[in-house]
């Protein structure tokens, strides 16, 4: 793992790097949603809220090399990715984000076992 300074959204941050990677984490909240009846899929994380919304989150692995603004592109594709795994509506996302290059590991479970891999190999 290596730890660099990275132009992020307009500000110099450290991110960790393994290998030519980093992690994208990607979380998205919808409201106004029925409950999510089928399965999940395993690279996803769903949690419902008092409200009626739920938060939805993935994280993946992604090149380091990356701009800022094809980071955005990939988490809006992401976000689109949701909607449409989840059957939601297209209009019921009410707020989104996205972290890059994190060292964070609590979202590694969504990963598959080889990018999982992938990090224990530069860790």
């Amino acid at each position: 793992m290596e730890i660099k300074d990275k132009k992020i959204c307009g500000q110099v941050v450290k991110v960790y790097i393994y290998g030519e990677k980093m992690r994208l984490y990607v979380n998205g909240t919808f409201y106004s949603v029925d409950a999510v009846a089928h399965s999940v899929p395993k690279h996803l994380r769903v949690t419902p809220l008092a409200d009626g919304s739920c938060d939805v989150c993935t994280t993946i692995l992604v090149p380091a090399k990356l701009t800022s603004d094809e980071l955005d592109e990939i988490a809006e594709r992401i976000l689109n990715q949701f909607e449409d795994e989840l059957h939601f509506p297209s209009d019921c996302l009410s707020s989104s984000s996205w972290n890059a290059g994190h060292r964070d590991d609590k979202w590694d479970d969504l990963l598959p076992a080889e990018d999982r891999e992938y990090i224990s190999k530069y860790a």
